[in-house]
Protein backbone atom coordinates (compact mmCIF):
# COMPACT_ATOMS: atom_id res chain seq x y z
CA UNK A 1 0.00 0.00 0.00
CA UNK A 2 3.14 2.53 1.02
CA UNK A 3 4.53 1.80 -2.96
CA UNK A 4 1.02 2.38 -4.45
CA UNK A 5 0.71 5.23 -2.39
CA UNK A 6 4.07 6.61 -3.13
CA UNK A 7 3.38 5.93 -7.56
CA UNK A 8 0.54 7.55 -7.12
CA UNK A 9 1.67 10.57 -5.61
CA UNK A 10 4.85 11.26 -7.66
CA UNK A 11 2.74 10.98 -10.60
CA UNK A 12 0.58 13.85 -9.43
CA UNK A 13 3.67 15.90 -8.42
CA UNK A 14 5.35 15.43 -11.33
CA UNK A 15 2.01 16.57 -13.20
CA UNK A 16 1.47 19.32 -10.94
CA UNK A 17 4.84 20.98 -11.40
CA UNK A 18 6.78 19.58 -14.26
CA UNK A 19 10.93 18.69 -14.37
CA UNK A 20 12.04 22.14 -13.17
CA UNK A 21 9.48 22.22 -10.26
CA UNK A 22 9.75 18.46 -8.94
CA UNK A 23 13.93 18.76 -9.78
CA UNK A 24 13.11 21.91 -7.22
CA UNK A 25 11.08 20.10 -4.69
CA UNK A 26 13.71 17.23 -4.69
CA UNK A 27 16.84 19.66 -4.22
CA UNK A 28 14.83 21.40 -1.42
CA UNK A 29 13.86 18.02 0.11
CA UNK A 30 17.23 15.69 -0.27
CA UNK A 31 19.63 17.69 1.99
CA UNK A 32 17.48 17.53 5.33
CA UNK A 33 16.65 14.44 4.63
CA UNK A 34 19.79 13.18 3.71
CA UNK A 35 21.55 14.80 7.01
CA UNK A 36 18.38 13.11 8.99
CA UNK A 37 19.25 9.97 8.10
CA UNK A 38 22.85 10.30 9.52
CA UNK A 39 22.08 11.77 12.24
CA UNK A 40 18.67 10.35 13.38
CA UNK A 41 19.15 6.85 12.93
CA UNK A 42 21.83 7.02 16.11
CA UNK A 43 18.99 6.23 18.97
CA UNK A 44 17.13 4.10 16.47
CA UNK A 45 18.98 0.73 16.83
CA UNK A 46 19.21 0.88 20.58
CA UNK A 47 15.72 1.95 21.09
CA UNK A 48 14.76 -0.86 18.76
CA UNK A 49 16.70 -3.77 21.15
CA UNK A 50 15.28 -1.88 24.40
CA UNK A 51 11.83 -2.00 23.91
CA UNK A 52 12.52 -5.95 22.67
CA UNK A 53 14.12 -6.68 25.49
CA UNK A 54 11.63 -5.05 27.81
CA UNK A 55 14.28 -3.31 29.72
CA UNK A 56 12.08 -0.04 29.56
CA UNK A 57 8.54 0.41 30.59
CA UNK A 58 6.64 2.08 27.93
CA UNK A 59 6.02 5.84 29.84
CA UNK A 60 10.12 5.84 30.13
CA UNK A 61 10.24 4.37 26.50
CA UNK A 62 8.36 7.43 25.40
CA UNK A 63 10.41 9.78 27.57
CA UNK A 64 13.65 8.24 25.87
CA UNK A 65 11.90 8.88 22.26
CA UNK A 66 11.09 12.72 23.09
CA UNK A 67 14.29 13.53 25.10
CA UNK A 68 17.03 12.13 22.54
CA UNK A 69 15.06 13.55 19.14
CA UNK A 70 16.51 16.81 20.84
CA UNK A 71 19.81 17.40 20.48
CA UNK A 72 19.63 15.10 17.35
CA UNK A 73 17.17 17.67 16.02
CA UNK A 74 19.44 20.41 16.50
CA UNK A 75 22.66 18.94 14.95
CA UNK A 76 20.13 17.71 11.75
CA UNK A 77 18.96 21.35 11.60
CA UNK A 78 21.86 22.93 12.10
CA UNK A 79 23.91 20.56 9.33
CA UNK A 80 21.22 21.18 7.36
CA UNK A 81 21.77 24.69 6.83
CA UNK A 82 25.71 24.44 6.71
CA UNK A 83 25.07 22.07 3.51
CA UNK A 84 22.37 23.91 1.90
CA UNK A 85 24.73 26.94 2.11
CA UNK A 86 27.55 25.11 0.76
CA UNK A 87 26.29 22.48 -1.67
CA UNK A 88 22.46 23.93 -2.78
CA UNK A 89 24.49 25.86 -6.28
CA UNK A 90 21.58 25.04 -8.17
CA UNK A 91 19.19 26.75 -5.23
CA UNK A 92 18.35 30.33 -5.51
CA UNK A 93 18.96 32.47 -2.79
CA UNK A 94 15.12 32.87 -2.15
CA UNK A 95 14.66 28.78 -2.37
CA UNK A 96 17.80 28.40 0.10
CA UNK A 97 16.22 29.96 2.39
CA UNK A 98 12.56 27.72 1.60
CA UNK A 99 15.08 24.90 2.00
CA UNK A 100 16.80 26.32 5.57
CA UNK A 101 12.93 27.22 7.26
CA UNK A 102 11.53 23.38 5.60
CA UNK A 103 14.72 21.95 7.75
CA UNK A 104 13.94 23.88 10.82
CA UNK A 105 10.10 22.50 10.94
CA UNK A 106 10.74 19.52 9.40
CA UNK A 107 13.68 17.93 11.16
CA UNK A 108 12.57 17.68 15.42
CA UNK A 109 9.01 16.18 14.17
CA UNK A 110 10.45 13.44 11.76
CA UNK A 111 13.22 12.22 14.34
CA UNK A 112 10.48 12.13 16.93
CA UNK A 113 8.14 9.70 14.41
CA UNK A 114 11.75 7.21 14.14
CA UNK A 115 12.20 6.95 17.57
CA UNK A 116 8.94 6.07 18.11
CA UNK A 117 8.90 3.85 15.19
CA UNK A 118 11.72 2.37 16.95
CA UNK A 119 10.33 1.44 19.74
CA UNK A 120 7.45 0.16 18.21
CA UNK A 121 8.95 -1.90 16.60
CA UNK A 122 11.17 -3.43 19.19
CA UNK A 123 7.64 -3.87 21.09
CA UNK A 124 6.10 -5.89 17.78
CA UNK A 125 3.62 -3.19 17.68
CA UNK A 126 2.82 -4.03 14.23
CA UNK A 127 -0.59 -2.42 13.51
CA UNK A 128 0.98 0.51 15.19
CA UNK A 129 3.93 0.85 13.28
CA UNK A 130 2.90 0.35 9.92
CA UNK A 131 -0.22 2.35 10.27
CA UNK A 132 2.74 5.01 11.47
CA UNK A 133 4.49 4.64 8.25
CA UNK A 134 1.34 4.62 6.15
CA UNK A 135 -0.51 7.83 7.62
CA UNK A 136 1.71 10.57 5.90
CA UNK A 137 0.62 9.24 2.26
CA UNK A 138 -2.80 10.17 2.38
CA UNK A 139 -1.84 13.51 3.82
CA UNK A 140 0.22 13.79 0.68
CA UNK A 141 -2.66 12.49 -1.77
CA UNK A 142 -5.14 15.03 -0.24
CA UNK A 143 -2.90 17.87 -0.24
CA UNK A 144 -2.19 16.89 -4.24
CA UNK A 145 -5.27 16.55 -4.92
CA UNK A 146 -6.38 20.17 -3.61
CA UNK A 147 -3.54 21.66 -5.20
CA UNK A 148 -4.92 20.83 -8.42
CA UNK A 149 -8.17 21.34 -7.60
CA UNK A 150 -7.02 25.02 -6.77
CA UNK A 151 -4.79 24.97 -9.74
CA UNK A 152 -1.49 25.56 -7.47
CA UNK A 153 1.43 24.74 -8.89
CA UNK A 154 4.39 26.02 -7.14
CA UNK A 155 7.29 24.39 -5.25
CA UNK A 156 6.37 26.17 -1.96
CA UNK A 157 2.52 25.12 -1.98
CA UNK A 158 4.26 21.21 -2.10
CA UNK A 159 6.63 21.63 0.37
CA UNK A 160 4.05 22.84 2.81
CA UNK A 161 2.14 19.48 2.16
CA UNK A 162 5.14 17.15 2.38
CA UNK A 163 5.36 19.19 5.70
CA UNK A 164 2.38 18.56 7.15
CA UNK A 165 2.35 14.85 6.32
CA UNK A 166 5.00 14.86 8.76
CA UNK A 167 3.75 16.87 11.54
CA UNK A 168 0.09 15.16 11.51
CA UNK A 169 1.59 11.52 12.41
CA UNK A 170 3.72 12.98 15.05
CA UNK A 171 0.73 14.39 16.54
CA UNK A 172 -0.95 11.80 16.69
CA UNK A 173 1.90 9.43 17.62
CA UNK A 174 2.37 11.75 20.84
CA UNK A 175 -1.27 11.35 21.57
CA UNK A 176 -1.56 7.31 21.51
CA UNK A 177 1.24 7.83 24.31
CA UNK A 178 -0.99 9.00 26.43
CA UNK A 179 -2.39 5.49 27.28
CA UNK A 180 1.03 4.49 28.13
CA UNK A 181 1.63 6.94 31.19
CA UNK A 182 2.72 9.70 28.57
CA UNK A 183 6.20 10.25 29.04
CA UNK A 184 7.96 9.85 32.01
CA UNK A 185 10.97 12.77 32.83
CA UNK A 186 14.51 11.20 31.37
CA UNK A 187 17.70 12.98 33.38
CA UNK A 188 20.73 13.40 31.45
CA UNK A 189 22.59 10.46 32.51
CA UNK A 190 20.59 8.45 31.50
CA UNK A 191 20.34 9.76 27.87
CA UNK A 192 24.12 9.45 27.95
CA UNK A 193 24.10 6.02 29.15
CA UNK A 194 21.75 5.45 26.02
CA UNK A 195 23.79 6.95 23.96
CA UNK A 196 26.90 5.43 25.06
CA UNK A 197 25.06 2.10 24.17
CA UNK A 198 24.53 3.49 21.08
CA UNK A 199 27.72 4.46 20.05
CA UNK A 200 28.61 0.61 18.33
CA UNK A 201 25.73 1.35 15.97
CA UNK A 202 26.68 5.10 14.79
CA UNK A 203 29.09 3.79 11.45
CA UNK A 204 26.49 1.48 11.02
CA UNK A 205 23.33 3.73 10.52
CA UNK A 206 25.63 6.79 9.24
CA UNK A 207 26.99 4.23 6.54
CA UNK A 208 23.39 2.40 5.42
CA UNK A 209 22.22 6.65 4.94
CA UNK A 210 25.47 7.51 3.34
CA UNK A 211 24.98 4.72 0.74
CA UNK A 212 21.33 5.60 0.58
CA UNK A 213 21.16 9.09 0.32
CA UNK A 214 24.76 9.84 -1.22
CA UNK A 215 22.99 9.49 -4.97
CA UNK A 216 20.08 12.51 -3.93
CA UNK A 217 22.61 14.62 -2.65
CA UNK A 218 24.92 14.24 -5.95
CA UNK A 219 21.92 15.04 -8.07
CA UNK A 220 20.60 17.83 -5.65
CA UNK A 221 24.17 19.55 -6.34
CA UNK A 222 25.68 18.73 -9.46
CA UNK A 223 21.91 18.27 -11.61
CA UNK A 224 19.68 21.79 -12.90
CA UNK A 225 16.07 21.63 -11.79
CA UNK A 226 14.69 19.96 -15.04
CA UNK A 227 17.46 17.24 -15.12
CA UNK A 228 17.32 16.69 -10.65
CA UNK A 229 13.11 16.19 -11.76
CA UNK A 230 13.77 13.87 -14.32
CA UNK A 231 16.10 11.70 -11.80
CA UNK A 232 13.33 12.24 -8.86
CA UNK A 233 11.05 10.25 -10.76
CA UNK A 234 13.82 7.42 -11.91
CA UNK A 235 14.72 7.29 -8.50
CA UNK A 236 11.08 6.32 -7.40
CA UNK A 237 11.21 3.58 -9.37
CA UNK A 238 13.93 1.89 -7.72
CA UNK A 239 12.05 1.96 -4.11
CA UNK A 240 9.82 -0.45 -6.01
CA UNK A 241 11.95 -2.41 -4.73
CA UNK A 242 11.76 -1.55 -0.83
CA UNK A 243 8.22 -2.65 0.79
CA UNK A 244 9.37 -6.55 0.28
CA UNK A 245 12.77 -6.29 1.90
CA UNK A 246 11.80 -3.52 4.49
CA UNK A 247 9.22 -5.64 5.83
CA UNK A 248 11.58 -8.87 5.83
CA UNK A 249 14.42 -6.36 7.10
CA UNK A 250 12.00 -5.32 10.05
CA UNK A 251 10.94 -8.84 11.15
CA UNK A 252 14.32 -9.92 10.60
CA UNK A 253 16.02 -6.91 13.11
CA UNK A 254 13.22 -7.65 15.64
CA UNK A 255 13.49 -11.37 15.61
CA UNK A 256 17.46 -11.01 15.94
CA UNK A 257 17.11 -8.47 18.71
CA UNK A 258 15.22 -10.91 21.04
CA UNK A 259 17.09 -14.24 20.64
CA UNK A 260 20.13 -14.69 23.13
CA UNK A 261 23.18 -14.05 22.49
CA UNK A 262 25.04 -16.23 20.52
CA UNK A 263 21.92 -17.44 19.25
CA UNK A 264 22.56 -18.78 15.84
CA UNK A 265 19.44 -18.48 13.79
CA UNK A 266 18.64 -19.01 10.15
CA UNK A 267 18.77 -16.42 7.51
CA UNK A 268 15.49 -14.54 7.16
CA UNK A 269 15.87 -14.79 3.65
CA UNK A 270 16.44 -17.61 0.74
CA UNK A 271 16.48 -19.01 -2.64
CA UNK A 272 13.05 -18.41 -3.03
CA UNK A 273 12.81 -14.80 -1.63
CA UNK A 274 15.66 -14.30 -3.80
CA UNK A 275 14.23 -15.78 -6.70
CA UNK A 276 10.95 -13.63 -6.47
CA UNK A 277 13.07 -10.62 -6.02
CA UNK A 278 14.74 -10.85 -9.36
CA UNK A 279 11.17 -11.46 -11.02
CA UNK A 280 9.73 -9.31 -9.86
CA UNK A 281 12.54 -6.85 -10.76
CA UNK A 282 12.45 -8.01 -14.27
CA UNK A 283 8.50 -7.88 -14.55
CA UNK A 284 8.64 -3.82 -12.87
CA UNK A 285 11.33 -2.86 -15.39
CA UNK A 286 9.07 -3.62 -18.13
CA UNK A 287 6.06 -1.64 -17.10
CA UNK A 288 8.18 1.08 -15.68
CA UNK A 289 9.87 1.31 -19.62
CA UNK A 290 6.36 1.87 -20.92
CA UNK A 291 4.16 3.23 -17.72
CA UNK A 292 6.94 6.55 -17.52
CA UNK A 293 5.84 8.79 -20.06
CA UNK A 294 1.88 7.51 -19.75
CA UNK A 295 1.81 8.24 -16.12
CA UNK A 296 4.26 11.07 -15.46
CA UNK A 297 3.82 12.97 -19.32
CA UNK A 298 5.47 13.12 -22.22
CA UNK A 299 8.22 15.93 -19.98
CA UNK A 300 9.22 12.90 -18.39
CA UNK A 301 10.32 10.34 -21.13
CA UNK A 302 14.03 10.93 -20.72
CA UNK A 303 13.33 9.18 -17.55
CA UNK A 304 13.21 5.69 -18.66
CA UNK A 305 16.38 4.21 -18.67
CA UNK A 306 17.32 6.19 -15.47
CA UNK A 307 14.36 3.94 -13.97
CA UNK A 308 15.12 0.85 -15.59
CA UNK A 309 18.55 0.72 -13.65
CA UNK A 310 17.17 2.39 -10.34
CA UNK A 311 15.39 -0.72 -10.58
CA UNK A 312 18.40 -3.11 -10.76
CA UNK A 313 20.40 -0.56 -8.12
CA UNK A 314 16.74 -1.13 -5.83
CA UNK A 315 17.49 -4.52 -6.39
CA UNK A 316 21.05 -5.12 -5.09
CA UNK A 317 20.07 -3.05 -2.17
CA UNK A 318 16.96 -4.86 -0.96
CA UNK A 319 19.51 -8.17 -1.24
CA UNK A 320 21.83 -6.60 0.81
CA UNK A 321 19.41 -5.08 3.34
CA UNK A 322 17.78 -8.48 4.41
CA UNK A 323 21.28 -10.02 4.79
CA UNK A 324 22.45 -6.94 6.98
CA UNK A 325 19.19 -6.35 9.30
CA UNK A 326 19.89 -9.33 10.76
CA UNK A 327 23.41 -9.01 11.73
CA UNK A 328 22.61 -5.18 13.23
CA UNK A 329 19.69 -6.84 15.00
CA UNK A 330 22.00 -9.64 17.00
CA UNK A 331 23.84 -6.53 18.03
CA UNK A 332 26.82 -7.06 15.51
CA UNK A 333 26.59 -3.87 13.62
CA UNK A 334 29.79 -3.16 12.95
CA UNK A 335 29.76 -5.48 10.71
CA UNK A 336 28.22 -4.47 8.22
CA UNK A 337 29.61 -0.89 8.58
CA UNK A 338 32.99 -1.46 5.87
CA UNK A 339 30.55 -2.68 3.22
CA UNK A 340 28.06 0.36 3.52
CA UNK A 341 31.22 2.46 3.21
CA UNK A 342 33.06 1.58 0.64
CA UNK A 343 29.79 1.30 -1.36
CA UNK A 344 29.04 5.29 -0.16
CA UNK A 345 32.59 6.21 -1.49
CA UNK A 346 32.00 3.77 -4.90
CA UNK A 347 28.89 5.64 -5.45
CA UNK A 348 30.22 8.87 -5.04
CA UNK A 349 33.55 8.71 -6.89
CA UNK A 350 31.28 7.23 -10.14
CA UNK A 351 28.38 9.69 -9.75
CA UNK A 352 29.98 13.12 -9.24
CA UNK A 353 31.81 13.19 -12.97
CA UNK A 354 29.03 10.98 -14.17
CA UNK A 355 26.14 13.22 -12.84
CA UNK A 356 26.88 16.29 -15.28
CA UNK A 357 28.13 14.34 -17.98
CA UNK A 358 25.39 11.62 -18.86
CA UNK A 359 22.23 13.17 -16.35
CA UNK A 360 20.35 11.07 -14.26
CA UNK A 361 21.78 7.76 -16.08
CA UNK A 362 25.23 8.69 -14.66
CA UNK A 363 24.21 8.90 -11.14
CA UNK A 364 22.50 5.74 -11.23
CA UNK A 365 25.21 3.80 -12.95
CA UNK A 366 27.27 5.82 -9.73
CA UNK A 367 24.44 4.06 -7.38
CA UNK A 368 25.14 -0.05 -9.24
CA UNK A 369 28.49 0.31 -8.97
CA UNK A 370 27.93 1.31 -4.85
CA UNK A 371 25.74 -1.36 -4.39
CA UNK A 372 27.70 -4.19 -5.72
CA UNK A 373 30.79 -2.67 -4.14
CA UNK A 374 28.55 -2.84 -0.90
CA UNK A 375 28.12 -6.65 -1.18
CA UNK A 376 31.55 -7.98 -2.09
CA UNK A 377 33.28 -5.99 0.87
CA UNK A 378 31.24 -7.20 3.38
CA UNK A 379 31.05 -10.90 1.59
CA UNK A 380 35.05 -10.89 2.08
CA UNK A 381 35.06 -9.69 5.63
CA UNK A 382 32.48 -11.94 7.12
CA UNK A 383 34.35 -14.65 5.36
CA UNK A 384 38.02 -13.68 6.72
CA UNK A 385 35.83 -13.24 9.77
CA UNK A 386 34.95 -16.96 9.92
CA UNK A 387 38.34 -18.53 8.80
CA UNK A 388 39.99 -16.34 11.59
CA UNK A 389 40.69 -18.80 14.59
Amino acid sequence: MVTAFTVLNGVLMARLLGPAGRGTVFAIVAFPTAVAALVGYFAYPVLVRRAAAARESPRRLNGFCLLATLPLAVATVLASAIIILLAGVQLSGAQRRTAILYAALWSPASLLILNFQAADLGCARWRRYNALRLTPYPVILAGLLLCFSVDRRDAEGVLGILLASTLLPMAIRVWLARPDGGFEIVSRGDLLKLYREALPFLAASGGAAALAYADQLVAATVLPAAEAGLYAVAQRAGLLMVPLSSAAGAVSFSEAAREPAGARAPRPWGRALVLVMVASCLVLATFVWFLVPVLYGAAFTGARVAAVLALVAGLLSALADLREQRLEGGGVPLRVVPGRLAGALALTVVAIPAGPRFGPVGIVAGSIVGQCMRSLVRERRLAAGRRRP
